[in-house]
């Protein structure tokens, strides 16, 4: 609604009377028609003084007696304070005005075609009356005038992207609200013009511009045709269209000065905001400017003022459109030039994959599978069933999906979905290196693993967000430029083939990235009965590792949030019964993962320093000097958590500034295993031979492919961008401890990627009522195991024989910090014969 509405103000209601003045009947239609061609190139900014000179005209057809100055400071400080509240309430009175403004413009458009057939009191039939008459009341020149006023009127479809980066939704409110700028253009201006052209003569003299009282032409129709109800009305309306637009202009300017200083274009104080996200010093600019204009129509007629203004507006419009069009151009041919996808012969991609079934859930979610165990890929072990595909839930999100039956009791066995992190790390990482049924050995064959996670619950896997792994949105063949790649093929063949295309702004935070999961994991549920009639429990565990810090309680949070929301026993979806969640070397919280981090490459378990002093020094002045990563990732945590452009880059400035000068360090100086400090650079990981066997035909085939494998920094770039790294978790993992949900983070001691003290801080924050902290050392499948089976079914860690249930006074004792070290022998030097 904020699309459609925001801008319609002073430019349509008053100043088509001075076009109708100037150019005629003829030329303002021809002026909108030409105008909504020119509305997709160009864009305008509806002034606040304008329209704030708007609301005098528009009283001024009530009374006259009082001061235009008060008037003026009167709406001011009305406009103001609706700024200056929370988004929400501007939202709210947004969509009060704009649902306003909608309904009466249907209704003028049908009030005028019954005057103009004569069905008004005063039965003039006027029909084209005035364009027979006086189509080009100043010919060309007048038609050129009109443009001027047609081009500032059509101005604001820019405010719906600004309005929508503050959306909770983007995914969904960007495109609802680009939809509806067609219906703006179509119904308000170009037949709205058209009735001021079939009911009001060009020569009324009570036209805004002429020599009477300056009313809107709409008034005047009704007042013409004897319904001065609904002139009063009309009147009315217009004044809150007034207001609206002036509301949502200052809104925007507001927000550009903000964007602006994030981009260092402005002076950084514009960039300051409160708790609740208000620009003061942006507001205050604003105002300032746009206030004191306005107060020219103290000395100068409305119509003057009003020309004075929109030909300006009319001419930045031109220029900022004209901008922006050649910017894409540009854009558009280096992304041409520079796409990740080049053409290549169809035939060099994957084959379709044969023997998919289908099924319709009955959320509307379809499900594309094949079992590939019977194909003998991965889960060979008899009697246990697998299966894998798409779940399709939009036209434009497929997202890749494994699941395997427990060897236990798949029938009462709980369903635990894995996820990795990254964000854009497969969770067949997950399934092929640290806890799925099976890995890929050198030889491009799948051996079962020991200790699996199948051995006690139903695992699904899911490549989320869209974009990762074999997930899609769309499909494109190709060759993939590798500067695009996290991982090169080990085999270094040439990357090309069939590849997953996306929008990776489209879910570029954790918050988004849940709802997409709910939506996936109910099409999961809803198909489950026809896909695997043995699995009935209706018990859900969620466990993740790395970014997973993020994905743990942010998913867990709005999982829970939505099964509450289901009716027992409904058809609207699954409810899940949710039991426990597992972080495995999180990123919670960013300020105290990047604090111990520092540490930890000075003081860990096995006594090794990681970096020399004057690299430590450095990352130590970076993040406690003014204005430096703490700082910046204090300032982002203040904030309120929400989707807005100011938060997203604050957010993002921190992270970049905290991964630059503080966390970047180890990686670029050290020489020492990421995941492993106790082996080298380049050892501390296995080996990822099952990446290669996912990009052989038959296991395509098996899997219900037709894309090659691969994995993208893109989405780890947009989670960036969007400021989701810095973005603090700590109060839904708070919300979760206060719920009969088991929680265990688990960090091991040899890690840079998270380190063990920052896993040790995290769970102090929450005040909750059963934080299970546990470590164990990378590469432990079976003490991972152990620990997993002992979450899911309330046990203790230590032992695994006392049941901690909800409410239970169960602890155990031990000190505040763990300092004991291991010492380990040097790393090998290389040798030369």
């Amino acid at each position: 609604m904020f699309s459609i509405g925001s801008s319609i103000g002073m430019a349509l209601w008053l100043g088509s009377g001075t076009s109708l003045i100037n150019g005629g009947p003829a030329a303002i239609f021809l002026g909108y028609c030409i105008a909504v061609g020119w509305a997709y190139w160009f864009s305008a900014s509806i002034t606040l003084a304008n329209e704030l000179q708007g609301v005098v005209t528009v009283l001024s057809f009530w009374t006259q007696s009082v001061p235009t100055a008060v008037w003026l400071s009167v709406f001011l400080v009305v406009i103001l304070i609706i700024v200056v509240c929370a988004v929400k309430i501007f939202g709210e009175a947004e969509a009060v005005m704009s649902t306003i403004k909608l309904f009466w413009i249907v209704v003028v458009i049908i009030s005028c075609i019954i005057i103009s057939a004569g069905g008004a009191p005063n039965h003039h039939k006027t029909g084209f009356e005035y364009w027979n008459s006086m189509p080009f009341t100043n010919g060309f020149k007048g038609f050129l005038s009109v443009m001027g006023t047609c081009i500032f009127a059509m101005g604001g479809t820019e405010f719906s992207g600004i309005a929508a980066a503050e959306a909770r939704n983007p995914l969904k409110s960007v495109p609802k609200a680009v939809n509806s700028i067609w219906l703006r253009l179509t119904l308000f201006y170009v037949v709205g013009g058209m009735m001021v052209t079939i009911t009001v003569s060009p020569k009324d003299p009570d036209l805004f511009g002429g020599e009477g009282i300056n009313a809107s032409p709409y008034v005047i129709a009704f007042r013409n045709a004897g319904i001065p109800g609904l002139a009063h009305a009309m009147n009315a309306i217009i004044f809150i269209s007034v207001v609206s637009s002036g509301n949502a202009q200052a809104y925007a300017a507001t927000r550009t000065v903000v964007g602006l200083a994030n981009i260092d274009m402005a002076p950084a104080i514009f960039k300051k905001c409160d708790r609740l996200g208000r620009p003061w010093a942006a507001i205050f600019i604003t105002f300032l400017v746009g206030g004191g204009l306005c107060y020219l129509n103290v000395t100068n007629s409305g119509a003057t003022v009003f020309g004075w203004f929109s030909n300006l507006t009319a001419l930045c419009i031109l220029w900022l459109w004209g901008t922006i069009f050649l910017s894409h151009l540009r854009f558009r041919m280096a992304w041409k030039a520079q796409s990740p996808i080049l053409a290549v012969n169809p035939r060099d991609a994957p084959k379709e994959p044969t023997g998919v079934k289908t099924i319709t859930s009955p959320n509307g979610s379809t499900i594309r599978y094949k079992e590939p165990g019977e194909e003998g890929i991965c889960e060979t072990t008899p009697g246990v069933k697998s299966y894998s595909g798409y779940i399709d839930i939009t036209p434009d999100i497929h997202v890749f999906f494994w699941f395997f039956e427990s060897k236990r009791d798949p029938k009462h066995d709980p369903v635990t979905l894995w996820l990795n992190g990254g964000p854009g790390s497969d969770s067949l990482i997950g399934l092929f290196e640290e806890l799925g049924p099976c890995t890929v050995a050198e030889n491009m064959t799948t051996v079962l693993r020991d200790h699996s996670w199948t051995e006690v619950s139903n695992l699904l896997f899911l490549s989320q967000p869209v974009g990762t792994g074999f997930s899609y949105s769309t499909k494109e063949v190709g060759s993939l430029d590798p500067t695009y790649l996290t991982v090169e093929s080990t085999t270094n063949k040439t990357e090309e083939g069939r590849w997953s295309v996306i929008n990776v702004t489209a879910l570029d935070t954790s918050r988004l990235a849940a709802e997409s999961a709910w939506e996936l994991l109910q099409g999961f549920y809803s198909a489950l009965p026809n896909l695997d009639a043995d699995v009935e429990s209706t018990d859900f565990n969620l466990w993740t590792e790395s970014f997973g810090g993020h994905w743990g309680p942010s998913f867990s949070t709005y999982f829970y949030e939505q099964t509450e929301k289901l009716p027992e026993g409904g058809s609207k979806g699954r409810k899940l019964n949710f039991k426990s969640l597992g972080i495995i070397n999180g990123i919670i919280d960013e300020p105290t993962q990047t604090k111990y981090l520092l540490e930890f490459t000075k003081k860990n378990t096995y006594g090794v320093q990681l970096i020399n002093d004057t690299v430590y020094d450095h990352g130590a002045f970076s993040l406690y000097m003014p204005d430096g990563c703490q700082d910046q990732l204090d300032y982002c945590n203040w904030m309120k958590r929400e989707t807005s452009i100011v938060r997203r880059s604050a957010c993002a400035a921190a992270q970049y500034i905290c991964q630059t000068t503080v966390e970047g360090l180890f990686y670029r100086f050290g020489d020492r295993g990421t995941y492993d400090i106790r082996k080298p650079t380049g050892q501390d990981v296995p080996p990822s031979y099952w990446r290669d066997y996912l990009n052989t035909a038959p296991v395509q085939n098996a899997l219900g492919v037709d894309l090659n494998y691969t994995s993208s920094n893109l989405i780890y770039t947009a989670f960036s961008l969007s400021g989701d790294f810095a973005a603090p978790y700590l109060p839904d993992l708070e919300k979760l401890l206060g719920l009969d949900i088991q929680i265990s983070l688990v960090y091991g001691d040899a890690t840079t990627s998270v380190t063990g003290s920052a896993g040790r801080q995290s769970p102090r924050s929450p005040n909750g009522r059963d934080k299970k902290r546990s470590t164990m050392l990378d590469f432990q499948p079976a003490a991972a195991l152990q620990i997993f089976n002992r979450t899911i079914n309330g046990f203790d860690i230590a032992t695994g024989e006392v049941e901690v249930s909800p409410g239970s006074d169960y602890a155990t004792n031990g000190t505040a910090e763990t300092t004991h070290t291991t010492t380990l022998p040097p790393l090998a030097s290389s040798t030369s014969g």
